[in-house]
């Protein structure tokens, strides 16, 4: 019942969350003071911030679930949301805005979530399974938030989601009691059984030693996560600005996109997984092919003279389109690194990887949502399109160079062994 549970809460985290990305472009346009600055250069600012408050945020979190439990973090990223979302409701100015985000230093629900389902599932296709489910609990989150965001909005008013918010994550805190004291205590009882073994005391490695056992999975997330965020920061304020599309029509395309993430990593990624046999990394280097090919696409797609020549609505059509292909591609990539990279650590170290995982990820996001909105003003959307094309296609070289590499290390030492 453990992970229905985190199913559960996941959900409504995602839920709360999502609600407010509609509106955000839409609450930073109405609290800029007479055009004073650009509207979309101080939503970037905003994702800016954000992303550093996560990176701090996120180590520390990843170190305290390996010491005190998933428990505990929990309950006290359910409190932080409660806070983050109570200022967002008063946000009558940028700098309440920019000081709702401060409580998100311990808002870690979904590294809560993977820390639980790694404890609890083992190696191979049944952690596949539970991070796919998770990222489905998640993405139904994101099917409704932004639809409840974007109909909200629609009326003009900007802060009635986040009230809602903080309700939520109320109820996120009554049920994260339902949980046991310690969710590994049942997964630990049974290995010692399956051993014989009696029980050993907890050690921590440092963060260093993490980084040595996955950095080539890390480096392959975080420098993918600098297309991503360039991508989702320029995604609203296309459609807001270029194609006039308003906070309902924005929430219902933000849903779309998360409804078809969802299908396929709640039902198709295990099955996929497995019938390659088990082979994640064959799986990710076809996602970052994928993401390649569909990023260059949609750079094309969006040139000037095609737009020109079939009209605006076949512009936002293609953008939208091959953006939700991508966005598919992005999730099964995540899920499936995610997935290789706890099964390199140790039960008292997934929280420290994972951590580090989200940090680094937020870190990638600090000076990217800026560099994707300078391209966007600067050359235009085929611009942008095309520099993810460019960084998902490093970064597919590079997988094939590095884990190539290592892969064949793994196997020459333990032929030694042998």
């Amino acid at each position: 019942y453990i992970l229905w549970i985190v199913y559960l809460n996941v959900a409504l985290y995602a839920t709360c969350f999502q609600i407010q990305r509609p509106l955000e472009p839409f609450l930073v346009d109405k609290l800029i003071k007479n055009g004073a600055t650009d509207s979309g250069q101080e939503y970037a600012k905003l994702q800016s911030f954000f992303s550093i408050i996560q990176m701090v945020g996120s180590l520390i979190s990843g170190r305290m679930l390996d010491r005190f439990g998933v428990k505990g973090g929990f309950v006290v990223n359910f409190v932080a949301c409660a806070l983050c979302y109570g200022l967002l409701s008063q946000a009558t100015t940028l700098p309440i805005l920019y000081a709702s985000k401060i409580p998100s230093v311990f808002q870690m629900g979904f590294l809560c979530a993977q820390v639980a389902a790694s404890q609890v599932t083992s190696d191979g296709p049944e952690r596949v399974q539970a991070l796919g489910r998770l990222t489905m609990s998640y993405t139904v989150g994101s099917v409704l938030g932004p639809t409840i965001g974007g109909f909200l909005g629609a009326s003009g008013d900007y802060y009635f989601g986040a009230k809602l918010a903080v309700v939520g994550s109320v109820i996120s805190i009554f049920l994260t009691f339902l949980l046991p004291n310690d969710i590994q205590q049942k997964r630990v009882g049974e290995d010692e059984s399956l051993s014989g073994s009696s029980k050993t005391k907890k050690t921590f490695p440092s963060i260093w030693n993490v980084i040595s056992l996955v950095w080539v999975l890390l480096s392959a997330k975080v420098i993918t996560s600098v297309a991503n965020a360039m991508a989702t920061t320029v995604f609203p304020i296309v459609l807001k600005n270029n194609y006039q599309v308003d906070e309902k029509g924005l929430g219902m395309i933000m849903s779309a996109s998360s409804a078809f993430n969802a299908v396929v990593s709640g039902l198709f990624l295990a099955p996929l997984t497995s019938w390659l046999g088990g082979d994640l990394s064959f799986v990710i280097f076809n996602c970052l092919l994928a993401m390649t090919t569909l990023s260059l696409v949609q750079g094309l797609a969006t040139l000037e003279t095609f737009s020109t020549s079939f009209g605006p609505l076949y512009g936002m059509l293609s953008f939208v389109g091959v953006g939700f292909a991508i966005s598919i591609f992005q999730y099964v990539l995540a899920t499936t690194i995610t997935s290789e990279s706890t099964t390199r650590v140790g039960p008292d170290s997934k929280g420290t990887l994972l951590g580090l995982e989200h940090s680094l990820f937020a870190a990638a996001r600090v000076a990217s949502p800026q560099l994707g909105i300078y391209i966007l003003q600067s050359n235009g959307i085929s611009a942008v399109c095309i520099a993810c094309s460019a960084i998902f296609g490093v970064v597919s070289v590079l997988w094939q160079m590095f884990h190539g590499a290592s892969l064949s290390n793994k196997i020459d030492k333990e032929s030694e062994r042998k």
